[in-house]
């Protein structure tokens, strides 16, 4: 009777895992997002975020009037939140907002969206442009080519100049082998 037991429980664990992963396989990560929503007590809330093809949900926070959620591990996002609209809504237990990823902006409850202003992305391409290496004038450009071209000129002209050597060497070792030869019937 013991190994029944343990062998229904055994076999419910397993097809309870399994489930729980085919389930948030199809939920597309929804069921841990939402357990983790709501045993926050109140302090997250979850985000949808809108895009063409598909929806996808995202813990976030509300921080000094900003909605705060992150895509990746380390890409966040920050939108300002409206206060003259009702963007935040309750459904199954938790609070939603609804974000639409093409306009970087939050819908509100009649799904029209109200613009964002991302303050990490423009923070990071202000950070860019500040940072960036300066480009050097045309004329310094001009001269660091031409320096570049006399120094392989100078190269190829000192090579020029071993293999002309190097030749005369030869003649004049073939014309010290010829001074003893006979030229015309006279010995040189």
């Amino acid at each position: 009777m013991n190994s029944i037991i343990s062998t229904i429980l055994t076999y419910s664990m397993i097809i309870g895992i399994t489930a729980l992963y085919i389930g948030n396989f199809l939920l597309k990560g929804f069921f841990w997002k939402f357990l983790k929503v709501k045993f926050s007590g109140g302090q997250n809330l979850l985000v949808k975020i809108k895009e063409v093809n598909r929806d996808y949900y995202r813990v976030g926070k509300i921080i000094d009037g900003d909605l705060l959620y992150s895509i990746s591990g380390k890409d966040q996002k920050r939108i300002k939140i409206p206060k003259d609209k009702v963007v935040l809504y309750k459904s199954i237990g938790i609070t939603w907002i609804d974000v639409d990823s093409e306009t970087n902006g939050i819908c509100t409850v009649d799904y029209s969206a109200v613009s964002g202003y991302d303050a990490e992305k423009f923070n990071d391409l202000y950070l860019r442009a500040l940072y960036k290496p300066k480009i050097d004038d045309n004329q310094k450009k001009l001269l660091m080519i031409m320096i570049a071209v006399a120094i392989v000129l100078l190269v190829i002209c000192l090579v020029n100049i071993v293999n002309i050597s190097d030749q005369l060497g030869n003649i004049q070792g073939q014309l010290s082998n010829m001074k003893g030869s006979v030229v015309g019937g006279n010995t040189i």
